[in-house]
């Protein structure tokens, strides 16, 4: 009897197992690879020109060492940009205007230098000549002064302007009486040449064949230390400034007018860092680049409790 149950029990066991749907083989569903969306093409730049594109400037000693270069072929003579405290128009002592002007036509570098400072024996073109020996010797047609100037644009004075003129010998009188003024623009002629001498902050574009030079001097007339004014800033704004105007100077240089005391060693840096600029103008986008970062946060703690100096 009890076999006859575990038989039953068996074959019971067995009736179930079939009645039970077999395992299903899984199923691996492939993933649907993902849609690639085209590349958003790269965004180019409509910029050119200055503190735009990679370009190579010309560094010199003085402003008057730049002369060589601003020598080209072009005709009518192009216009120079100058970004500077002073316009460089002294003038040159008649007895020497016949080898000045030979200097400044066909002189080389190395005679620019001889003949071109205070300290040395026989000085033809000074410094502070550098725009009237390029003016006489017919290789600008335009002249752009870009003076630095802590007064807003509309609170230039036309009278006070003709003063400053006449008084340091840079226009005849018939010069400075001819000069108007319109929105921060001092516009009139200049040994047979138009010249406007332009606010800093009325920057305009200048679509003619140009040469472009800036000298130390350019900060100096808006430094005050570095808690106004970091040098940096000025730096980077100036840099931004420029090319907004997508300026194509002929060639572009640089003093750094230490040599004679004009301006104070220790900022000699700017116009090096203005050449990388220059160079290499990513770096207006980028963050600053180490060294320049501690040299900028030294000059900072140097002024935090100093008087204001200039440069």
């Amino acid at each position: 009897m009890r076999r006859l149950a575990l038989l039953c029990l068996a074959v019971l066991l067995i009736i179930c197992g079939c009645e039970q749907t077999p395992p299903q083989p899984k199923v691996t569903i492939p993933e649907t690879a993902p849609v690639s969306k085209p590349a958003a093409p790269a965004t180019i730049s409509a910029a050119t020109g200055l503190f735009n594109q990679p370009q190579q400037p010309q560094l010199v000693e003085l402003s008057n060492h730049a002369i060589p270069g601003w020598r080209t072929d072009v005709q009518p003579p192009p216009a120079l940009v100058l970004f500077s405290y002073d316009p460089f128009l002294k003038p040159i002592d008649s007895s020497l205007n016949a080898a000045a002007l030979h200097l400044a036509r066909s002189g080389s570098t190395a005679e620019l230098i001889q003949h071109g400072s205070i300290n040395t024996a026989e000085p033809l073109i000074l410094p502070n000549q550098t725009l009237t020996a390029a003016i006489d010797a017919g290789l600008i047609g335009k002249f752009y002064w870009i003076f630095p100037s802590k007064v807003p644009p509309q609170q230039l004075d036309l009278e006070h302007f003709r003063s400053q003129m006449r008084e340091q010998l840079f226009m005849t009188d018939a010069e400075v009486d001819s000069l108007s003024l319109t929105d921060g623009v001092f516009t009139g002629s200049l040994r047979g040449i138009p010249f406007s001498a332009v606010h800093y902050q009325r920057l305009q574009k200048i679509a003619e064949p140009l040469l472009l030079h800036i000298d130390m001097s350019f900060f100096r007339g808006l430094y005050d230390n570095e808690i106004k004014s970091p040098l940096y800033q000025l730096i980077r704004q100036t840099a931004l400034s420029i090319g907004q105007l997508n300026l194509e100077p002929l060639v572009t240089s640089l003093s750094y007018s230490t040599l004679e005391g004009a301006n104070s060693l220790d900022v000699r840096f700017m116009i090096s860092n203005l050449a990388d600029l220059i160079k290499n103008p990513a770096l207006l986008d980028a963050e600053m680049p180490a060294d320049w970062q501690i040299r900028n946060d030294a000059l900072y703690a140097g002024d935090m409790y100093s008087e204001p100096k200039k440069m």
